[in-house]
């Protein structure tokens, strides 16, 4: 019996830590497609948020389902965009270490393109000396927002 109750304690756990990997791989899948080229800035602001203020046992704290409040997809844009607001509205060394690469998330592309493709632009004037960059941008920006 007692073989049994070890054998079924170690699956419980094997399927757990599964569970967990699986979770995780989905919340990064899932935040890749949301902030697209600006995933990698967007994760090194939220840590140095959580490192900032020491909240690092926080991201530890085990939520009801099981799951890390680390791991919990709002908590970690909440982090996200809280960097995002210092380095906007603060400047960027308010985080001590965190240099970000500048990537645009998708919403942020589609920002741009707009600007590009205004009724106004020279986008839709091939005879302006502009044409060409402005349709190469656009070109580019489309690019980030169809991933």
């Amino acid at each position: 019996m007692y073989e049994s109750y070890n054998q079924f304690i170690s699956n419980f756990q094997e399927s757990t830590a599964v569970d967990h990997e699986m979770h995780v791989r989905e919340v990064e899948t899932n935040l890749r497609r949301e902030f697209g080229q600006a995933f990698d800035d967007r994760m090194a602001l939220g840590n140095g948020v959580v490192e900032q203020f020491g909240a690092s046992d926080l991201m530890e704290v085990e939520l009801a389902d099981g799951t890390l409040l680390g791991d919990n997809p709002d908590v970690i844009r909440m982090m996200s965009n809280i960097g995002v607001f210092m380095k906007e509205r603060l400047g960027e060394d308010t985080l001590e270490g965190i240099k970000t690469n500048g990537g645009l998330t998708p919403e942020q592309a589609r920002d741009k393109l707009s600007e590009l493709t205004a009724s106004s632009s020279p986008y839709w004037d091939s005879r302006h000396p502009e044409h060409d960059w402005y349709v190469q941008e656009a070109m580019k920006f489309r690019e980030i927002t169809n991933g």
